[in-house]
């Protein structure tokens, strides 16, 4: 059976929505082409070509400067436009964040300046999602008939557990009815709440960097009742829910193991000197208690990552100090070891 709907993407900024959007489109029933394994690992692939062919719509996915590589002939998102518009489908243009569409475009793919773009906005993710529907010209494939004569299911009360490796707000069947929020700078991972549930159910799992929902059936589920994200997360969902911007905040506010997670992800070679500086306050302190203890091996993993990844070494040399004098090794010295090593073996 053909696909319904292609969408393209920018893999530099515009995989995490484009995944976004497919995974909605396709919660809805419509059938939708999205390739984020094989065919964009290089080469063009005639499959492509024959996909666009086959769909009704071409939802386009544009994260800031996604049409600035268009000038060369063999990009493959020029080409996907222009099979698009030589094949008279329906563009959906949505864009992310700062993209603004270039006042001129090479001529073939010129015309795509004429359709209006959809805003993307993840607080409104909901609301993207039904602009894009009310567009399409496909309409969502029926499902199974399901038999007429079934027992009425019976309302549960389960105490659900979600735990997360990155602060995610959980709903039950809707993004109307929120029932709880894993924020990670409280030092947990994992809220609970008592919900009551018939039947089918859906629990959605919305984050910066990804938006899942997953069905479960009241009659098979215990009353105790668990999800655990991680085992179901890909490390791309993950790191796309860090933000440095948020994770310097909150060490300004009060410093947290979470928001140093996120700087070892997601920071940047200026973040050194001000990890740094950050240590140096760590290393003032005349005895600290367990928790400050913990924030110091985060601090002092998230400093020495960048510093190596970033090839400035040497700028973590005085880890090995910390390391000395760190009255907490049988507790958390398992974190702080494997960038021990590293800087022994680099000489310093």
């Amino acid at each position: 059976m053909s696909n319904q709907i292609f969408i393209s993407y920018r893999r530099n900024g515009g995989d995490i929505a484009a995944k976004l959007i497919c995974e909605a489109l396709r919660n809805r029933g419509y059938s939708v082409f999205f390739d984020y394994d094989t065919l964009k690992s290089g080469f063009f692939d005639s499959k492509i070509l024959e996909s666009i062919e086959q769909c009704d719509d071409f939802v386009l996915v544009l994260p800031k400067n996604a049409l600035d590589r268009c000038k060369d002939e063999q990009d493959w998102v020029r080409q996907e436009i222009r099979h698009a518009l030589l094949k008279k489908k329906n563009i959906i243009p949505v864009r992310l964040g700062n993209f603004e569409f270039p006042k001129k475009l090479p001529q073939d793919i010129q015309d795509v300046l004429r359709y209006t773009a959809i805003r993307f906005q993840m607080e409104f993710f909901d609301t993207v999602i039904n602009m894009i529907t009310e567009r399409l010209i496909s309409t969502p494939r029926a499902e199974k008939e399901i038999p007429k004569k079934t027992a009425a299911p019976t309302p549960k009360e389960i105490r659900l557990t979600v735990y997360s490796p990155v602060n995610t707000e959980v709903f039950l069947n809707d993004t109307e009815h929120p029932i709880m929020r894993i924020d990670c700078n409280t030092g947990f991972d994992y809220a609970s709440n008592t919900v009551t549930v018939c039947g089918k159910f859906d629990l959605i799992f919305r984050a910066k960097g990804f938006l899942k929902r997953l069905t479960y059936d009241s009659a098979t589920v215990i009353t105790n009742f668990d999800v655990n994200l991680s085992k179901i997360l890909h490390s791309i969902e993950i790191e796309g829910s860090y933000s440095r911007d948020e994770a310097w905040a909150q060490i300004r506010r009060k410093p947290t193991a979470y928001a140093y997670q996120q700087l070892k992800a997601v920071g940047k070679a200026e973040d050194i000197d001000l990890l740094l500086d950050e240590m140096k306050k760590y290393m003032m302190i005349m005895a600290p208690d367990q928790h400050e203890n913990y924030l110091i091996a985060n601090c002092f993993v998230a400093l020495g990552e960048l510093a190596f990844r970033y090839k400035q070494p040497e700028k973590a040399r005085v880890l090995l100090d910390v390391y000395q004098f760190y009255g907490a090794k049988r507790s958390y010295g398992w974190m702080m070891e494997p960038i021990v090593k590293k800087l022994r073996a680099y000489g310093l």
